[in-house]
């Protein structure tokens, strides 16, 4: 336990989204920023209607890994809750799931992965 004295000390990370459909400009900005920033999150797989992690893009995560930058690619639902909601109501798909996302971070070396979800429904 530390004592009243002592301060824990933490180190920011600034991670900059890399959206597919303004990948270069993204790019070309972050690395404007002198160093700012050391993490990027490309938006590369999606969920698709099936539950299946796809590619949407082209772009070469093995190029941007041998930047400085931690490289998180980012999967999203495309505004769609039902993708989501399909898996998480089902143990087995949700097991399935995230074996899915683990095979995809550790097969590809990527430092993580982003879950994008959005518009999820309360059920």
């Amino acid at each position: 336990m530390k004592s009243k004295d002592q301060k824990e000390t933490r180190q920011l990370s600034f991670c900059g989204w890399l959206p597919w459909w303004d990948y270069d400009n993204a790019l070309k900005e972050s690395q404007s920023q002198n160093g700012l920033f050391d993490v990027i999150s490309p938006f590369v797989y999606l969920l698709d209607e099936n539950g299946r992690v796809i590619t949407k893009t082209d772009i070469k995560l093995s190029e941007l890994q041998k930047s400085s930058y931690k490289v998180i690619p980012t999967i999203y639902n495309d505004f769609d809750p039902e993708r989501v909601s399909n898996i998480i109501r089902d143990q087995k798909n949700l097991t399935n799931h995230v074996d899915e996302l683990t095979k995809l971070v550790l097969d590809n070396d990527f430092d993580g992965i982003e879950i994008d979800y959005e518009y999820l429904k309360v059920d």
